[in-house]
């Protein structure tokens, strides 16, 4: 009898599946991430009161002149408010 090496069996890839899985995770998360960046960037036009602890507070709406506030003004989308170092508002 001669010896003769008995052929191995040949190589399965196995990696392919993983790499299948992991781009569908990725892809969901990135879609999960870009629908909570729109629906947080949608609901953020609310208008605010402001509340003016010290005097000394300014606000400008859409880049005007600034002009001196008290509390109860309306504070919008864009609009600035700046206190000097003694003023306080929320």
């Amino acid at each position: 009898m001669s010896a003769v090496a008995a052929k191995s069996a040949p190589r399965r890839r196995r990696g392919f599946g993983w790499i299948v899985a992991l781009l569908i995770v990725v892809a969901l998360a990135a879609a999960g991430v870009f629908w909570l960046n729109t629906t947080a960037a949608a609901s953020s036009n609310a208008v605010a009161t402001l509340t003016v602890f010290r005097p000394n507070t300014s606000i400008t709406h859409n880049g005007s002149d600034f002009s001196t506030v008290a509390t109860g003004s309306l504070v919008e989308p864009a609009d600035t408010v700046k206190t000097d170092t003694l003023g306080r508002a929320s």
